[in-house]
């Protein structure tokens, strides 16, 4: 696991190591935060919580080297005098006062409710000891110890020192200096070392990313010995507990995986199960789970970490009957190479016979030799996917039909599911082997050796085995491999049993769902009270309305209500609806189907908002300057609802959108365009109601605007696939068998429909930002109910980079941002891209805290219950709240929850926090895969428009540089991310000798290539059209 150093930390001389000693006196140990914490200053704000060594011991007056005996005898009595860490040490590398043993994570003292706060995924710790909520977060601190992977080798510890421009550097176990972006780092050991052991280096270390990267790092080893030591104590007590266990750990698999059903397990609880021995009190130390993770590391396959592994700690233990499969093709493919290998060396009156397992493979490539050249006389392939079919279709529904060409015998299906793996859900990502092994088949069938579409390459990779799944019916033509992540858990991936589980009971449930409202004696009849939908036309899931009322006596006060849907209130969260729910985290939307995370019969008959249904109502009394004077929650009936549209609420209040969307076509034409619904008939009452909502959202901007939020900078992009003229989606499209192959003929029809990158000054406020801003008045006015009882829900906010090197936020707004806008307008590309960059990341956290983004003090997301299982966790909060006060006839305060714990809430304060490290990765999990699914239909679109010509496209477009990458990008070729200036899709800037490039420049480019299985449109940067306009940001 972690590889020995390559030299002794005793090459240094004594007389050296005596003088190093000097120079660190004794640290104090950093006290523990009390129950009461004073505000932290933004600077020290990340590292709180941070473990001190203490001074080493003086040496012994007897520790010499008898100079007279010879040489070799003098080095080992030196050795064992010196070489080993001392006793001190060892003894500080193993504390984290401010840490539970099983919650190995980065900590950051909560933050207080005016205290400094920034984007996107942090977790939070519960100590136990000071009862403080730590935060965790995406950040690592100076002085944290990591596990450094590299392909093909055992994991090596390593201290993390400092960042520079988005590049971490670490000093490794072995004394070697390495550097990586923060996303490939798994592991953290959290203040396991004192940063003050590691300022000595600092000055020797590059502060520019590029020499960071490419120079030979020349720091004393003298200087670095003590850390290294520190390492070395961490390796060895870990291998101590490994060989003591090994019985165990080395059968952990067989333990602890299910024949047929996906277990996710976390670190500690792994090691408990398998090295407790029975003891409940038993707690892992932080060598225990480095060797637990030694032997996991030894399973990689077997034991399947996800993409959030950092934050999580969590583990998909596979089935045993997935992992036989693999195994059993894995080694008909071995058979079958070493048949080749045989056959090749013999002589030619030799004959070699292959095995079972060698057949098996030859039959399968021979089979699918001829699916291919079957599958090209309809499609042609590419690096990325095949292209559209050659077979015209008669201009009806479906678009999409399908014939069998192949039957699949069992161990045929075995092979695919082994290939799918890989190309798909890309499991052997780490495995060489098993990416070798699938390499192997299908360069065996010959089959693309020289490919006429898309770059020349002489490797078989993910993307050639993508195109061969298509060509042998294996999979569609328009697979897309986002919806395969194993980590999303849908019915598409083999861990969705435990989903199909739950829709099964879901489904019983449906004729006797046994709904009983909890707030029915609370709830007030909002009688004739207007209540404006505003959504698309085709919604069937509606979350929210709006009203608003003029407070009596005055002309400039209103109560602005955000009326929600209310499915808590009918059921708890061990309802098996709350299962599906917690399991799915959100709705997932993809153009070509929709994810519900609550069925749609229970959403649509039950709660979606309608005349006469239940809702939990979140009101604010707002003044026209945009401040928000009272606010309160109330549950209720609704039913005079009018349902509108953005457009025909732009059209109500005699807004005209002069900005023309910008639309690409390939496919055909749809034969039925989208007919305009003639809108409602409102009285004038009404419009002057709507025209009050608006009045009050821009005012709401404007303050919000005053702390700091910036109106997005970029602009509205749909993309739609129709596999029928009637209905968007591939809810139509031919379903495959596992038993069959199937080829496809026809394609959808997809649909890009934009509007350009705003770039000459301000958009004004319009209609269209209206349901926006009364969604973010309704969760800061929850997060402002709920702060004031001490509620523990998932409260959002953001928290600033510790290792920034640029000006502090409220200087940088003050003095850039604002004076730059008030002049132009809109912030440039450059200026937003930093501005953002300064305020920080987005968090969730179990109490309020500031969010910068968007210019409030608290946030809670509670607007979609019908789509976000957050926002179900903070109503129950909320009701339960609510019942306690109306039954006590007092206010629930922090204290009367600490006391009282779960009597009251439904969630204790543990398990929200436990419920936030669920849900933060998978909410992110989930955005990335909409993102994918986007992404990958435009590369879709863009293919068969540029290779095969199915709309029109220029020679030559315009694009402004959005983002430069760092000089550890992944793909090398790659330089920049570019936006194209007519509608916002991303492209990949290729790099060019003698070319520089900075945010916020306009470029002139043309498409080189385009991939939908890399999910990426390269163009080659032609001509420079325009300089960023403001690059001054020191």
């Amino acid at each position: 696991m972690h590889p020995r150093l390559s030299r002794p930390v005793g090459d240094v001389c004594w007389s050296c190591r005596l003088r190093l000693r000097a120079q660190f006196p004794p640290l104090r140990q950093i006290a523990h935060p009390s129950k009461s914490l004073s505000r932290l200053s933004r600077r020290s704000f990340h590292a709180a919580t941070l473990l001190s060594q203490a001074q080493p011991t003086a040496l012994p007056a007897h520790a010499t080297v008898d100079s007279t005996l010879p040489i070799r005898e003098q080095l080992r009595q030196w050795q064992e005098l010196y070489g080993s860490p001392n006793e001190d040490i060892l003894q500080f590398a193993f504390q984290n006062p401010s840490a539970r043993p099983d919650d190995i994570q980065n900590e950051i003292t909560k933050l207080s409710n005016n205290g400094r706060s920034g984007q996107d995924i942090d977790e939070y710790d519960l100590d136990d000891d000071a009862d403080e909520l730590m935060t965790v977060s995406l950040f690592l601190k100076s002085g944290d110890v990591v596990e450094y992977q590299t392909p093909g080798r055992e994991p090596m510890l390593a201290v993390y020192v400092q960042e520079i421009d988005g590049v971490c550097q670490f000093i490794l176990a072995s004394g070697k200096w390495a550097h990586r972006s923060l996303s490939g780092i798994e592991f953290v050991l959290p203040g396991c070392i004192d940063p003050a052991l590691l300022q000595p280096l600092v000055p020797y270390l590059p502060t520019d990313a590029v020499k960071a990267v490419k120079e030979d790092l020349q720091v004393p080893r003298q200087l670095s010995a003590p850390v290294l030591a520190i390492l070395s104590g961490l390796y060895q007590n870990a291998e101590k507990i490994y060989r003591q266990n090994a019985s165990v750990l080395d059968t952990a698999y067989s333990v602890l995986a299910d024949p047929s059903r996906t277990r996710m397990m976390t670190l500690v609880q792994i090691a408990k199960t398998l090295l407790a021995r029975g003891d409940p009190s038993w707690r892992p130390s932080t060598a225990a789970l480095l060797a637990v993770r030694k032997a996991l590391h030894h399973n990689d396959f077997r034991f399947r970490s996800n993409s959030m592994q950092r934050m999580s700690s969590v583990y998909a233990i596979r089935p045993k009957d997935d992992v036989e499969v693999v195994e059993k093709v894995h080694g008909w493919i071995r058979e079958y190479n070493e048949y080749r290998a045989l056959a090749a060396n013999q002589g030619s009156d030799e004959q070699v016979m292959p095995t079972k397992g060698a057949t098996l493979i030859i039959k399968f490539i021979e089979k699918a030799r001829q699916l291919i050249a079957d599958s090209r006389v309809y499609r042609q392939p590419t690096r990325g996917g095949i292209g559209p079919s050659e077979i015209s279709t008669p201009q009806i529904s479906p678009l999409i039909r399908s014939e069998k060409c192949a039957s699949w015998s069992n161990p045929e299906r075995d092979i695919i599911d082994f290939l799918k793996g890989w190309v798909l859900s890309r499991q052997y990502r780490t495995m060489a082997s098993l990416n070798a092994a699938c390499a192997s088949i299908i360069h065996a069938t010959g089959s693309y050796e020289e490919m006429t579409i898309g770059p020349a390459s002489n490797t078989i990779s993910k993307e050639t085995g993508y195109t061969f799944l298509q060509e042998i019916g294996a999979i569609s033509p328009f697979t897309n491999r986002a919806l395969h992540d194993e980590d999303l858990m849908l019915p598409t991936t083999r861990l969705s049993r435990n989903v199909e589980l739950l829709n099964r009971k879901v489904a019983l449930t449906r004729s006797n769902p046994d709904f009983r409202d909890s707030m029915a004696e609370f709830r007030r009849d909002w009688g004739s009270t207007t209540i404006y939908c505003i959504d698309d036309a085709g919604a069937k899931e509606i979350d929210d309305g709006l009203s608003i009322q003029k407070v009596a006596g005055t002309d400039s006060e209103f109560w602005v209500h955000v009326h929600v849907a209310n499915p808590t209130a009918f059921f708890d969260k061990t309802h098996v609806l709350s299962g599906l729910a917690a399991h799915m985290t959100e709705t997932l939307y993809t153009p070509e189907q929709v994810y519900r995370m609550l069925p749609e019969w229970a959403s649509e008959e039950y709660f979606s908002l309608a005349p006469k249904r239940p809702t939990i109502t979140f009101s604010s009394r707002v003044n026209l300057a945009g401040n928000i004077l009272e606010f309160k929650i109330q549950h209720g009936i609704i039913r005079n609802v009018v349902s509108l549209t953005n457009s025909e609420l732009c059209e109500i209040l005699g807004e005209k959108v002069d900005r023309t969307l910008t639309e690409m076509v390939v496919g055909g034409k749809l034969a039925i365009e989208e007919t305009p619904r003639k809108p409602p008939q409102l009285s004038p009452s009404q419009v002057q109601e709507l025209r009050d909502m608006l009045l009050i959202a821009k005012s709401l901007e404007e303050a919000r605007s005053k702390n700091g939020y910036i109106r997005g900078g970029y602009d509205y992009l749909e993309t739609a696939v129709y596999g029928d003229y009637n209905e968007s989606g591939l809810s139509s499209a031919p379903e495959l068998k596992r038993s069959q192959g199937r080829f496809f003929h026809g394609d959808p029809i997809i649909k890009i429909t934009g509007r350009p990158p705003y770039q000459e000054g301000a958009a004004p406020f319009s209609a269209s930002y209206l349901v926006s801003e009364m969604m973010i008045l309704a969760c800061h006015s929850a997060a402002s109910w709920c702060a004031e009882r001490g509620l523990p829900v998932v409260f959002r906010g953001t928290v600033e980079t510790p290792t920034k090197t640029i000006q502090d936020p409220e200087k940088f707004l003050n003095e850039v941002v604002k004076p730059y806008r008030d002049t132009n307008g809109a912030l440039s590309p450059e200026l937003a891209t930093k501005y953002l960059e300064v305020m920080g990341r987005a968090i969730t956290h179990t109490s309020p805290i500031p969010h910068k983004f968007l210019g409030v003090s608290s946030y809670v997301k509670v607007t979609s219950p019908l789509r976000r299982f957050s926002d179900m966790i903070c109503h129950w909060q909320i009701e339960a709240a609510m019942r306690y006060e109306a039954r006590t006839h007092k206010k629930l305060t922090s204290e009367i929850i600490a006391t009282t714990g779960t009597q009251i809430l439904p969630f204790s304060q543990n398990q929200m926090h436990d419920s936030i490290v669920t849900l933060s990765p998978r909410e992110k999990l989930i955005r990335t895969a909409m993102r994918s699914t986007d992404r990958f239909w435009q590369t879709q679109a863009f293919l068969r428009a540029f290779y095969f010509k199915q709309a029109c496209l220029p020679d030559t477009f315009r694009i402004w540089i959005k983002k430069v990458l760092s000089v550890n990008r992944i793909d090398k070729h790659v330089r920049s991310i570019g936006v194209m200036d007519h509608m916002p899709i991303n492209v990949d800037v290729l790099d060019v000798p003698d070319i520089e490039m900075n945010v916020g420049e306009l470029w002139e480019v043309k498409i080189e290539t385009v991939n939908p299985y890399a999910r990426a449109i390269q163009v080659k940067p032609l001509h420079l059209l325009k300089r960023a306009e403001y690059t001054d940001l020191a």
